[in-house]
């Protein structure tokens, strides 16, 4: 019985630990000609905490990115390699984020090691610039090149729920829609970026679509959400190993509690001969569940077991 409960209760708790996927906010694109930079960046103001993505597409397979650096001074890092795409139209594809230390006004500048030249003397440098919240991490992630009409990379896997899979796809030839569930977010210079919310853990992919015979590429990776009240989490986590280490025998809570020390039973048949392996496995959804709101808190503790106070004799 309480077996049971555990395990529907932990999968709720893990959803709503994470309470919300990231979300996309403002999006910008620009363009650099004949130079070895260019730049872009949002009309509006930027939080601490945001994270910014930058996808980088420039004429030819000669040419490297240098540097990206933004008005923040922060901290860019690529994600995945950088993506040649040999052909008789060549370009070169490269993606890079950054979190935001400081609120403001970001203008991002991308530094090329040369100035891109491809065919017909195109020297172009296109950027899209995105703006996530709610992101902890950067997730799993895949890339492909190819030719044809049909634009993937993927699938990839989530780990947690409520993950963002942020798909970006860039040609030699405008495309024209994305697919598979994905929430077309900008198009720039006709590459196309966009996002899919997977509620799930599992696999996810999308796909674009462009004119037949067009090279191209494209790179998908997950956002991970940041989980709600991570410093009380961490906090819960000292105390209660802490409590379970003072409890020391089976069942018993230490001095700390209310009403001083006292024996806890688990409501169910299922516990060890001393009840404390249950115990302290719910201690630990217990530990979830504290910060959840007061009578929703309640209601999932009531829901995870009966607890039956008894004072030592």
């Amino acid at each position: 019985m309480v077996t049971a409960r555990v395990l529907v209760i932990t999968a709720v708790l893990s959803s709503l630990a994470h309470g919300a996927p990231p979300t996309l906010g403002q999006t910008a694109c620009g363009r650099g000609v004949n130079s070895v930079t260019g730049q872009v960046g949002f009309a509006a103001g930027v939080a601490a905490g945001t994270r910014l993505v930058v996808a980088i597409w420039w004429s030819g397979t000669v040419a490297r990115v240098s540097s990206v650096t933004d008005t923040f001074g922060g901290t860019w890092r690529q994600v995945g390699p950088d993506l040649p795409v040999p052909s008789t139209d060549p370009f070169s594809v490269a993606i890079y984020e950054s979190t935001v230390a400081d609120g403001g006004v970001p203008l991002v500048t991308v530094t090329m090691d040369s100035v891109p030249v491809g065919p017909a003397d195109s020297k172009l440098v296109d950027l899209t610039l995105l703006e996530f919240s709610g992101v902890a991490e950067v997730g799993d992630l895949e890339w492909a090149v190819g030719v044809g009409p049909t634009v993937q990379a993927g699938p990839i896997n989530t780990q947690v729920p409520l993950e963002l899979v942020f798909a970006y796809a860039g040609a030699n030839f405008p495309l024209s829609s994305s697919n598979g569930g994905l929430m077309t977010a900008t198009t720039c210079h006709g590459d196309w970026s966009a996002t899919l919310v997977a509620d799930t853990p599992g696999s996810w992919s999308g796909s674009f679509t462009g004119p037949p015979g067009m090279d191209w590429t494209s790179v998908t990776f997950a956002l991970r959400p940041t989980v709600a009240d991570a410093g009380m989490d961490a906090g819960m986590d000292a105390g209660m190993d802490a409590g379970i280490d003072a409890g020391g025998d089976a069942g018993t809570v230490g001095p700390g509690l209310p009403d001083g020390p006292k024996h806890y039973t688990v409501g169910c048949a299922c516990a060890s001969s001393d009840g404390s392996v249950p115990f302290i496995a719910l201690l630990l959804l217990l530990r979830r569940a504290w910060r959840l709101p007061t009578r929703l808190r309640a209601g999932v503790v009531a829901l995870l077991f009966q607890v039956t106070p008894r004072h030592e004799e």
